[in-house]
């Protein structure tokens, strides 16, 4: 029987054997199959997650890029106190304590749950995201078969996906990521189903929807995925033999992108008329954020980006390092199928297109690959699946061996990186931001506002504190300016000035002392606190 065959989950048709020898080979066959052990790793993969999501629930959200995470909860935080807003608070760089950015799709959803559940917020944050990228199995499955792959081969990338490194550690974080992408595998779900031309009006219709949620959650997720689609159309369809014939379609994958792409410019028109309210948030509207979001040529061309981001960030970490990327090259050289070659190569382009896309946000922040990672990992899987039945047919164990031996190395490469990190356990006692945070909660009250200096303008101890904030930023000049201007900033005195004491920050202590000279002072930790009881009630 051939490994295709074999892949696809069907059984050897034995004869003329007794019934115990027959039903002891099936059960032989059905075990050593690729099929089940593509089961037995997705269940693995799915296990190891989990595990490492319950190590972290107890502990706060600041155990890697915690200004991003504590920035979303601080949102939902608000949400819960004080309801559902479209121009949600985010109260970090003062009045009017509004600056969106995403629409608040996944902050939405965990308000809900905590308001359902009671459970506590931090906790809610992770099991959600956790929850999103677990949903991504069904589309990220359900689309690979439709691109022709064997049951077995879209098992492998399920379980390659759900135990790489990359994504065991940030479905397990208060962040937009897994639900972004969620959103963005179901909307290639449908887009396949467009470009192979068996698409009903409902396929465009939940290919639109899912489009739009994409766009408004992440539209760094999405936004390649929905440009390699629209050039897929214009590759497909506009042909000058059918151009006419097959207008329908055309018209119809150009309303469904456009329509989301509309949808996202009236969102961000609309955050950025709300930020300009804030004289700090009037400096993050997207046209002054170009560069920060795409980069420059010179960052594509870079080491930086080739070397140590796509390279030792993304295939050392999550897909196999000089391994994945020769099994790569080989799928797209080797396979048997040219409609398979085409597609390893397509998601090879998807995953490089998120860095040459949005080039300065991968290299600056390294939970961005996870819009990109999981292309490799799909592109590596395919390509497994296709050697094996190139180079080794009727030897499904072999199939089994590599497989078994890819997702294990993704259990061993966690250990490695992320798993020290998911270990670390924060206190008051170790760990600056909830000291402090925990003093200005017992020193303050509830409708207090308070600066902070030398936290730049992360939302880490507004969050935990509970506090409305002026965070000051290390950049700009608002460190002076709100001293002379404190209306600008803040509608009223602020409870509470603390200044973490580093080289930058230090030299504003004689400001601030002048500014408020019958304010208490004390040392908490590494930072000098001036208590001003004017603003307490």
């Amino acid at each position: 029987m051939s490994v295709n065959a074999q892949l696809r989950g069907s059984e050897p048709v034995i004869a003329d054997e007794p019934a115990d020898n027959a039903a002891s080979s099936r059960r032989k066959s059905y075990v050593a199959s690729p099929f089940a052990v593509g089961l037995i790793l997705c269940a693995a993969a799915l296990a190891f997650s989990l595990y490492w999501l319950l190590q972290a629930l107890q502990q706060p959200i600041l155990e890697a890029h915690g200004f991003r995470q504590t920035q979303t909860a601080l949102t939902v935080y608000y949400y819960i106190k004080e309801g559902i807003k479209l121009d949600y608070l985010t109260p970090v760089i003062g009045q009017n304590w509004a600056i969106p950015f995403e629409f608040p799709i996944y902050q939405i959803l965990v308000a809900a749950v905590v308001n359902v559940t009671h459970a506590p917020l931090d906790s809610a944050g992770r099991i959600v995201s956790w929850v999103f990228m677990c949903l991504c199995c069904g589309p990220l499955y359900l689309s690979l078969r439709r691109l022709g792959a064997p049951a077995a081969t879209c098992l492998l990338c399920v379980a390659l996906v759900m135990g790489a490194p990359e994504y065991v550690f940030w479905s397990g974080t208060f962040m937009i990521e897994t639900t972004a992408l969620f959103f963005t595998l179901c909307f290639v779900f449908y887009a396949l189903r467009i470009l192979q031309k068996r698409a009903k009006t409902l396929d465009y219709l939940l290919g639109a929807l899912f489009l739009t949620l994409g766009l408004l959650q992440k539209v760094t997720t999405i936004l390649p995925v929905a440009m390699m689609f629209s050039l897929l159309v214009a590759v497909t369809y506009l042909r000058p033999a059918t151009i006419f014939r097959e207008w329908r379609p055309i018209a119809a994958s150009a309303a469904m992108v456009l329509l989301g792409v509309a949808l996202m410019y009236v969102w961000t028109v609309h955050s950025d008329l709300v930020k300009t309210h804030n004289p700090i948030g009037a400096t993050m509207m997207s046209s002054k954020l170009l560069q920060w979001n795409f980069g420059t040529l010179s960052q594509r061309l870079s080491s930086q980006l080739w070397s140590q981001v796509l390279y030792e960030r993304v295939f050392r970490g999550s897909v196999f390092g000089a391994t994945g990327a020769v099994a790569i090259l080989c799928g797209i050289v080797l396979a048997p199928q040219v409609r398979m070659r085409w597609t390893i190569a397509i998601a090879t382009l998807a995953g490089l297109s998120q860095f040459l896309i949005f080039t300065n946000l991968h290299i600056i922040h390294d939970y961005y690959q996870v819009s990109a990672t999981l292309y490799f990992l799909i592109a590596v899987g395919l390509s497994v699946g296709a050697l094996a039945e190139k180079f080794a047919p009727g030897r499904p164990l072999l199939f089994a061996l590599a497989a078994i031996a890819l997702v294990g190395a993704n259990f061993f490469g966690f250990g490695n990186t992320y798993a020290s990190v998911r270990r670390i356990q924060m206190t008051t006692s170790n760990t600056t931001t909830l000291n402090i945070s925990e003093f200005i909660k017992s020193a303050t009250a509830q409708d207090d506002v308070v600066v902070w200096y030398g936290f730049d303008w992360s939302s880490e101890v507004a969050y935990y504190s509970q506090r409305k904030s002026l965070t000051v930023p290390d950049w700009g000049n608002t460190n002076t300016d709100w001293l002379d201007h404190r209306e600008t900033y803040l509608d009223k005195e602020p409870a509470a000035v603390v200044v973490r004491k580093t080289a930058q920050t230090e030299r504003f202590l004689p400001l601030i002392r002048a500014k408020y000279p019958d304010a208490q002072v004390q040392d908490v930790g590494t930072c000098e606190v001036f208590l001003i009881r004017l603003a307490r009630p």
